[in-house]
């Protein structure tokens, strides 16, 4: 009887199992409600357009011993010659196929992103001198190990942090 039992368990579970491709072909609805929001579902809704989309190509494992090789067998691997100079001169090619940019257009950027690190430094010192008068009016009220003197110190610190980076990238120009 246990036998029996097994392969009647066996038998449900390979037909689940084949049942399973089927239902990944099911059809695709689609629903665009009042709203303009689309749905996609495999149910039927009220209003749903049936989805027909393209079949779907599979195509076989091709060793990548296959893919370098030409029908007549030759390696299709080129080695690309270095590129010339560029004939008017003016700048040398990059190495490892980096685009080159022109001395004026990065000058404009190096001008742009000091504007925006100068911007940033103002701005920390500003936060810095908020955050400082803030721990001083607080140290007056608050019990020396509150947690709000503890964050106020933190900020001051993290402000002070940020300061001392952005000074540094500055002056690596």
């Amino acid at each position: 009887m246990t036998g029996f039992r097994f392969v009647l368990r066996l038998l449900t579970v390979l037909l689940a199992c084949l049942a399973r491709p089927a239902l990944a072909n099911a059809p695709i609805y689609k629903y665009v409600d009042a709203y303009g929001n689309v749905t996609y579902s495999n149910i039927p809704v009220p209003g749903a357009k049936r989805s027909t989309l393209p079949p779907v190509q599979i195509n076989p494992y091709t060793p990548p011993s296959a893919l370098l090789q030409n029908r007549d067998g030759a390696s299709r691997i080129t080695v690309r010659p270095q590129a010339s100079p560029d004939p008017r001169g003016s700048t040398p090619p990059s190495p490892g196929g980096y685009p080159v940019i022109d001395s004026a257009t990065q000058r404009q950027r190096d001008t742009g992103r000091a504007r925006i690190l100068q911007e940033e430094l103002n701005n920390e010192q500003k936060a810095l001198s908020n955050a400082r008068r803030m721990l001083k009016e607080t140290e007056q009220h608050a019990k020396p190990d509150s947690a709000l003197l503890r964050g106020l110190r933190d900020a001051v610190t993290e402000r002070e942090k940020n300061i001392t980076a952005l000074q540094r990238e500055i002056s690596r120009r």
